[in-house]
């Protein structure tokens, strides 16, 4: 055994040894005092005699103890690690686990970049086009994990998480697909289509992009679990038709059927989501 796995043990250990060993030398502080009655060394003479053994033995046993707790705090002090070694112990586990995140979040969005390349983001209309994967988590929450938009302002992370019974993304959860190319151009009648999908007024009046096109697939597992959608939108009705972008929109959810179950234990869900900025 090395001095590291020796030291480790000796932390492990001391957490239930010192309440032990201070019990053991109360009971034996009690004991240096205590008188065995006369009359149970005649009606209990078994008892007697062992309370007698306890009564001699507990000097040497509250000395010995104390000795022994006493050793035990000393190197307590010497081997536990320092409040400021926590701290920067902590802070590098949690600059790995970000460091982790952040670079399987870019392998997300590096997927989605050329998804977008390949239906031509950018071609049409300067930029209309949206593409976000939402993991759910497994709870009535969806987490948008990965975006990409050639457009800037799109781009930006939104809101930390969406109810499943709302919006067009609730009935791509429900259905497998979705899709509609026929919301209004006219912003007031464009929210009352969003409230009338199940869409709170306060969420509908900070949505930024005022899409008229949405197609939503669910990302499903061949075991029947379901694991997030993949929305695609436009703020171009006619960007695309449902039978361009279907298979294509298909192919990427079994893609992600098999990639999704594997990672999404790392994947930060809705309180991380929310210190990541979306």
């Amino acid at each position: 055994m090395n001095a590291e796995n020796a030291k480790r043990l000796f932390l492990d250990h001391y957490r239930w040894a010192n309440p032990a060993l201070t019990l053991v030398m109360g009971l034996s502080a009690g004991f240096i005092t205590y008188q065995v009655p006369p009359s149970w060394k005649q009606t209990h003479p078994a008892i007697a005699a062992i309370l007698d053994g306890f009564v001699w033995i507990s000097p040497v046993l509250l000395i010995v103890t104390a000795v022994v707790l006493i050793v035990c705090l000393v190197a307590y002090y010497f081997l536990s690690p320092s409040i400021g070694a926590l701290e920067a112990e902590l802070a590098e586990e949690k600059e790995r686990s970000e460091f982790f995140h952040q670079s399987l979040r870019d392998l997300f969005v590096g997927y989605l970049v050329q998804f977008a390349d390949k239906l031509e983001f950018g071609a049409q209309n300067e930029d209309c086009e949206r593409v976000t994967l939402y993991v759910h988590n497994d709870g009535n929450l969806f987490v948008p994990f990965a975006r990409f938009s050639k457009n800037p302002q799109w781009k930006k992370n939104g809101r930390s998480q969406h109810q499943d019974d709302q919006g067009c993304i609730a009935s791509g959860w429900q259905n497998g697909w979705y899709y509609s190319n026929a919301f209004s151009e006219d912003g007031r009648r464009w929210k009352g289509e969003q409230r009338a999908l199940g869409m709170p007024d306060e969420i509908v009046q900070k949505l930024k992009m005022k899409s008229r096109l949405y197609a939503v697939q669910r990302i499903s597992c061949n075991n029947g679990l379901n694991h997030g959608v993949v929305v695609l939108e436009a703020t171009d009705p006619n960007r695309y038709a449902e039978g361009d972008i279907k298979a294509e929109l298909e192919g990427m959810a079994q893609y992600l059927a098999l990639v999704l179950p594997n990672v999404k234990q790392y994947i930060p869900m809705v309180e991380t989501a929310k210190a990541k900025g979306f």
